[in-house]
């Protein structure tokens, strides 16, 4: 298949080609089904950039609050990618996030993990996200994001009341800074089981 035969970089320009066309055309009956499926991988990718920010962004709250309380150099904040490889039911495609947005999603998984906001808080924020991309689209339906958070809260559902942890904020003290590494290596626990397990094997 020439799928198979295609760069990296050749899908990459095809995942933003995609992209773009089914932000810039209006819908109509032709493109509907181009459409839903670019916002379906979409919608993949924002639950892939969540979970990168909480696995990434996690390791480095914890890293850079060990260094400030051992007095060393903190370590280089992780980045986002506008590309994520999507597994289909017979094959992997390249979707496309525009950088502003997988930023901010990324970003919220790095809260969300280090407990800075709530899970209904991260759920409020990526699926408005996602629900204005997806009007940029021209389609009228809404894709639910982060299906895996809101399994968890119908799992256990004082998650949906809990609330972010203001300890895990930066400190200025380096007793203060020791008390949050302590605690924030038990905050993210707060946050699902289901959660952990997918970012433990990202």
């Amino acid at each position: 298949m020439v799928f198979f035969n295609k760069s990296s970089k050749d899908l990459e320009e095809q995942a933003e080609a995609d992209f773009d066309e089914a932000k810039r055309e209006k819908l109509t009956e032709k493109n509907r089904a181009f459409k839903m499926k670019i916002a379906h991988r979409t919608r993949a990718h924002i639950d892939l950039t969540f979970i990168e920010g909480a696995q990434k962004l996690g390791k480095f709250h914890q890293a850079n609050l060990t260094a400030i309380a051992k007095q060393l150099e903190g370590p280089d904040k992780p980045s986002y990618t506008p590309f994520q490889k999507i597994k289909t039911l017979d094959s992997e495609v390249v979707a496309y996030l525009p950088n502003f947005e997988a930023q901010q999603i990324f970003d919220l998984g790095g809260k969300y993990q280090t407990a800075q906001i709530s899970v209904s808080e991260a759920l409020t924020a990526v699926q408005s996200i996602a629900d204005s991309i997806f009007h940029n689209f021209d389609i009228s339906v809404s894709l639910s994001t982060l299906g895996f958070l809101r399994d968890e809260i119908e799992r256990n559902p004082a998650l949906a009341k809990s609330e972010p942890a203001a300890e895990n904020k930066t400190n200025s003290s380096t007793e203060k800074d020791t008390t949050a590494i302590d605690k924030g290596d038990n905050a993210h626990n707060k946050q699902g089981s289901l959660f952990d397990n997918l970012v433990n094997k990202k």
